[in-house]
């Protein structure tokens, strides 16, 4: 009996522990937001106005312009303008040359290649609009869950192998008790 006692205390503590192993990296990294934001990562063509300026739209994700919002232009990974956004979502960046450049507004970022009005091919938009990125909710992460799950969950293991362990030692005293008893 007791190496069936044994055999039992074993196979609790593997399933244990295999219930908790799987989970254990995305415990150590910490809880992770179930929220994820939509990103734009294209590049997209613009072609530069006759004056030489880039001119672009910041909207929601209604199309409804954005006032007032700061919008940064970047070209290898250094801030090159800065600018608002008008009342209508509008804004004009003077001086630029053709390149890649990220433009980020808010907090939604977008990047352009930029021609020159000339050298643009057909395809050039004449606007560098920016959609506000809105949140989107994603089911897949499935170990997605924080201190206060993982506290729970290590409660529950932990209770479920004291209370299995319990049982078992239970099972041998009334196996002992059973021998004394017999004549």
């Amino acid at each position: 009996m007791k190496k069936a006692s044994l055999f039992g205390k074993l196979a609790a503590g593997l399933a244990c522990l295999g219930t908790v192993l799987p989970s254990a990296p995305a415990l150590a990294a910490g809880p992770q937001p179930v929220v994820r934001t939509a990103q734009q990562t294209a590049v997209v063509d613009v072609a530069l106005s006759a004056d030489g300026s880039l001119q672009g739209q910041f909207v929601d994700l209604q199309g409804q312009p954005i006032d007032g919002a700061v919008v940064t232009v970047h070209q290898d990974g250094r801030e090159v303008a800065t600018t608002t956004t008008d009342a209508k979502g509008v804004y004009s960046v003077e001086n630029l040359r053709g390149g890649v450049y990220e433009v980020a507004a808010g907090n939604s970022r977008q990047a352009f290649r930029v021609w020159s009005t000339n050298a643009a091919p057909p395809a050039s938009r004449s606007m560098a609009t920016i959609v506000a990125r809105g949140d989107v909710v994603r089911g897949q992460d499935y170990y997605n869950f924080g201190y206060l799950e993982a506290g729970l969950l290590g409660t529950a293991i932990a209770g479920l192998t004291v209370g299995i362990v319990n049982l078992s030692e239970t099972n041998d005293l009334e196996d002992q008790i059973k021998k004394l008893q017999s004549p």
